[in-house]
């Protein structure tokens, strides 16, 4: 009998996308694919819980979904990361100074209390930074 949700978890920990996202990691650097997936998330991730999921595809984990993967990407989070990481990419190229101000925010973010970055998450989408 399938499992979903096992097939699920073994769809995520096999996908071959993840060397090219860990490369991606490993290049730029954890702060930007921390503030890659605060932009694309629009208020979903907080940087910390950025920084968790991106640990956990760089230590060979399973990536854990949250509300956006299941709501945009079929609780796909491989899926997710990889459309932040490609959509920050090209900001980077079209806006780079807008890519500068927000790694210098998200690092000072990223030092709050929880609280504080669920407060930013939700303020995030009317911030234009």
């Amino acid at each position: 009998m399938n499992d979903p949700l096992e097939e699920g978890r073994n769809k995520n920990l096999n996908d071959p996308r993840r060397e090219e996202l860990k490369r991606i990691v490993r290049e730029k650097g954890l702060l930007w694919a921390i503030a890659a997936m605060v932009e694309g998330s629009i208020g979903y991730d907080t940087p910390n819980s950025a920084k968790i999921r991106i640990q956990q595809l760089m230590e060979d984990k399973y990536v854990h979904g949250c509300e956006r993967s299941h709501a945009c990407f079929e609780g796909d989070s491989i899926s997710e990361i990889e459309h932040d990481f490609k959509y920050f990419q090209k900001i980077e190229e079209t806006h780079p100074e807008k890519v500068t101000r927000l790694l210098h925010i998200i690092e000072k973010v990223s030092m709050w209390t929880h609280e504080n970055q669920v407060g930013f998450g939700l303020m995030y989408p009317t911030m234009n930074i």
